[in-house]
C-alpha cells in the first residue's frame, strides 16, 4: 500500500507530497476476510507530526487529500 499526502502547492513543481510505503507481505492475515468481528490493525503510529502540516501547503481550507494505492 501507498500512501501519499498531497501538498496543495498551486505551482506544480513546488509540491512535496509526502509517501509512506506499508509494505503488506509480512502481515497477509491483517488484510484478509475477517472471521471475526475485524481484524487486526496495521498502519504507521506517526505518519507526519501535526505541526509538520502547516510547514507547507498540506492542509488548505480544514482539508487535506491522501491518497492511498493498494496494489499486488
Amino acid at each position: 500500500m501507498r500512501f501519499t499526502l498531497i501538498d496543495q502547492q498551486e505551482n506544480s513543481v513546488e509540491r512535496e507530497n509526502v509517501v509512506k510505503l506499508l509494505p503488506l507481505g509480512d502481515y497477509p492475515a491483517n488484510f484478509a476476510r475477517p472471521i471475526n468481528e475485524e481484524n487486526r490493525g496495521m498502519g504507521y503510529a506517526k505518519f507526519m507530526f501535526h505541526e509538520a502540516l502547516f510547514l507547507r501547503r498540506y492542509l488548505v481550507d480544514d482539508t487535506l487529500f491522501l491518497q492511498v494505492e493498494v496494489g499486488p
